[in-house]
């Protein structure tokens, strides 16, 4: 086990993440790579949020937060920096080039944003 915490996420010991405090925990879910041990993984999904919508956003009223695509994908990039450095530049020029959303006005509503390692 890493031994990788954030709030309630916690990493199970595969490579995954769960979250300690919901009951709903099932243990053939594999939808959240752990950020310290499974950093590539981590980055790939991350990647692929970040190519496959222009906007994100998180939260409810006043505690709602909103990224672009390429918002996303630096500060997840930089989560993973933190939290493990080497496996973060590795993964990141494995990844490179990430072809980000960002809103844009013309027809198709967004624009892509190359982001290289």
């Amino acid at each position: 086990m890493c031994g990788y915490q954030c709030n309630t996420w916690e990493c199970r010991g595969d490579g995954f993440l769960w979250d300690a405090d919901n009951d709903g925990y099932h243990p053939d879910e594999f939808d959240h790579p752990c950020p310290k041990c499974n950093t590539l993984e981590f980055l790939k999904a991350a990647k692929e949020d970040a190519e496959t919508s222009s906007f994100r956003s998180q939260g409810f009223g006043a505690h709602r937060q909103a990224w672009t695509g390429a918002e996303w994908w630096r500060m997840q990039v930089a989560a993973a920096r933190r939290i493990n450095p080497e496996a973060a530049r590795a993964a990141e020029v494995a990844l490179s080039p990430v072809l980000a959303l960002i809103p844009a006005n013309n027809p198709d509503g967004y624009a892509v944003e190359a982001i290289a390692a």
